[in-house]
């Protein structure tokens, strides 16, 4: 059974590791929403529905 002791969590996130994550989420969301809404459009070109 683990002893509780001084010493960090080895698993911790350090904050600049959760500030990397958060910049990266931050740019990877809506490059995400963007290409699948290209996806969206672009299928529904190829089996002939128009968007309009």
């Amino acid at each position: 059974m683990p002893v509780p002791t001084k010493a960090k969590a080895i698993n911790a996130l350090t904050w600049k590791q959760i500030l990397a994550w958060g910049v990266i989420i931050a740019i990877a969301t809506p490059v995400a929403l963007t290409v699948a809404a290209m996806v969206i459009v672009a299928f529904s070109l190829v089996i002939g529905i128009n968007p309009q």
